[in-house]
């Protein structure tokens, strides 16, 4: 028998205060890797992500703006840090995320799986604190604040196309991305 609704709606409770946790991590599937169960074949691995084009890496998706205050451009290096460990990715300032967000692709980061996965990338999923929803019991994959630092290296993110307009809805500001050469 399910469980009668609630009247009102609870406040969610994240790992990690907003203080020193500033970002909230958004965990996704990428279209090419999906989970991860296809990081073992180099096709996959090279089939570039429909929005951001990047192939072969993990990658952070960070807002735009945010990303000039904080002086990060795409490549730059990132450790990602929650309260249960940290991970190392590349910058994507990305028109479409939202301020406050850090967005990063499941499917890489595999201690084995092959010459193709191995080493390869971040595994987000090992960032993420142990919580639970507790009406359905399943992993609260999205409740989990996160910093991040600049490690002062650079790498072109490996990425299908070169510079592309990044363009956003009619009526709102229009922001040009570009590659760091």
């Amino acid at each position: 028998r399910p469980k009668p609704l609630p009247k009102t709606a609870e406040l969610p409770s994240f790992a990690g205060g907003e203080s020193d946790f500033p970002f909230h991590l958004i965990p996704f599937p990428s279209l090419s890797l999906s989970d991860g169960h296809g990081a073992n074949l180099p096709w996959l691995q090279a089939t570039p992500d429909p929005l951001t084009t990047a192939t072969w890496q993990t990658w952070a998706e960070i807002n735009v703006k945010q990303a000039e205050q904080m002086k990060i451009k795409e490549g730059d290096e990132l450790v990602i840090e929650s309260p249960v460990g940290n991970i190392t990715v590349l910058a994507y300032p990305h028109p479409a995320t939202p301020p406050g967000v850090i967005s990063v692709p499941i499917g890489q980061g595999h201690d084995s799986y092959g010459r193709w996965a191995e080493g390869r990338g971040a595994n987000v999923f090992s960032i993420i604190a142990p919580l639970a929803d507790k009406d359905s019991g399943a992993l609260a994959w999205a409740a989990t604040r996160v910093r991040i630092r600049k490690t002062g290296k650079w790498t072109r993110l490996p990425k299908f196309e070169g510079s592309a307009e990044a363009v956003q809805l009619p009526g709102a500001e229009v922001v040009k991305v570009t590659n760091s050469s």
